[in-house]
């Protein structure tokens, strides 16, 4: 059972959850990447604490602005994510395996998901739901989500799908954001 924020963070830094975009713990990891070639853009927000400013497509200089600021602010660590390619989103949500059957909560609209599920919500429930995923997800992604659901049972897997393989798992197009009970 995962019943933190800040646990769930580290499972999905080390890689538990599957398929993930890069993720730097630090101001110095994000700079050493960035020093390496890296040079896309990124999103920032505070770990450990739910609902909190999430700031998407930043760039690098933005990014550590913004990360000074909010450490300053709240005193909490800032982590920098690598950004998602929103313009080939195809559905982002929330998905559970619960004991009354699967449930999806997703949107179509292509930005972060907080935007995403204020301008639309749709609902699936049982096998739909699967159904769903199953015409969205490449087949490596939608194992992945099978195996989360048994793994971490009535927990709600966070995730964004896309029209092209994504993450650092080779033949993916989904990446995982959260697994949280919590």
């Amino acid at each position: 059972m995962i019943t933190s924020k800040t646990q769930m963070y580290e499972l999905l830094k080390v890689g538990v959850f599957g398929n993930r975009f890069r993720i730097w713990d630090t101001e110095e990891e994000f700079k050493a990447a960035v020093d390496a070639g890296f040079d896309w853009l990124v999103g920032v927000r505070i770990v450990g604490v739910p609902g909190l400013p999430y700031f998407h497509h930043k760039t690098y200089e933005e990014a550590i602005e913004i990360g000074a600021r909010l450490k300053a602010e709240y005193g909490f660590p800032v982590r920098y994510y690598e950004a998602s390619p929103d313009q080939h989103i195809t559905i982002q949500g929330e998905f559970v395996e619960a004991d009354m059957g699967p449930m999806l909560e997703w949107s179509t609209v292509k930005t972060h998901m907080r935007a995403a599920f204020a301008a639309e919500r749709l609902m699936a429930f049982g096998p739909g739901a699967r159904l769903i995923l199953r015409h969205t997800l490449s087949e490596g992604s939608y194992h992945d989500f099978l195996a989360l659901g048994e793994l971490f049972p009535d927990a709600i897997i966070e995730f964004t799908a896309y029209d092209i393989f994504v993450g650092d798992i080779p033949g993916r197009n989904a990446v995982i954001w959260e697994v949280r009970h919590y």
